[in-house]
């Protein structure tokens, strides 16, 4: 029950906004005066989830989102998606083994990212200071992948390992973005979470998370809709 009431509340911010998406009534003012708003940002994702003492898995990574405000609500209210991914762990690991004299060179690199589409309250226009606060589901997709190169004598192989997964999920978040017209410098924090549970991949692979904080900092960029 609690995972439904957490999936209807960004629903129904959608289903708010669709009904007003392009009504070619409005006053051409309001259309220029509260453009859409494009961000490109970099990110950290630290466990919103109780960890055992000395787990830890912060993953870094970046993302772009789109802000539509709905035209007959002054610019306080969007529409808003985009999509992000971050890294949990990318490196390279060797074994040897000196009775065969077999040399294991494994190249890994773990993704977590998500696409994501719901609600945004905040203003957009000619303001300095612009808060916001949204709220959206998202679909999460997760991988390792292992790409491993064997060597034993003179000759040698490649095995690839990759596992995935998909899941869906919401987030709720907030923060500020300072506007100097042209563009602008965005910065909060947003709650992540998946629904049921995660379900791990690869050896030796860093946990996934059923919860994860992120905090982001970016770039802004108005996209003014001539009238």
């Amino acid at each position: 029950m609690r995972c439904c009431t957490c999936a209807l509340v960004p629903l129904l911010l959608v289903t708010l906004a669709l009904p007003a998406a392009a009504d070619p009534g409005d006053p051409p003012s309001e259309r220029v005066t509260h453009p859409p708003r494009v961000a490109v940002y970099a990110m950290r994702i630290d466990p919103g989830a109780p960890l055992r003492q000395g787990a830890w898995n912060s993953g870094y990574g970046g993302g772009f989102e789109v802000s539509w405000p709905i035209t007959g609500t002054q610019g306080l209210f969007a529409a808003y998606g985009g999509a992000e991914v971050s890294s949990f762990y990318s490196g390279v690991r060797s074994e040897a083994d000196t009775t065969t004299g077999e040399r294991a060179e494994h190249h890994m690199d773990q993704l977590y990212g998500r696409c994501f589409a719901g609600g945004e309250l905040g203003p957009h226009g000619t303001g300095t200071l612009e808060p916001y606060a949204n709220l959206a589901l998202a679909m999460i997709a997760y991988g390792y992948f292992d790409n491993v190169k064997i060597t034993a004598g003179d000759g040698s192989h490649e095995l690839l390992v990759s596992e995935h997964e998909v899941a869906l999920g919401w987030s709720a978040g907030a923060g500020v973005n300072l506007n100097f017209a042209r563009f602008g410098l965005s910065g909060g924090v947003r709650y992540l979470r998946q629904f049921g549970e995660v379900k791990q991949l690869g050896n030796n692979s860093v946990l996934i998370q059923p919860a994860y904080m992120q905090y982001r900092v970016g770039l802004t960029v108005p996209f003014p809709i001539e009238p």
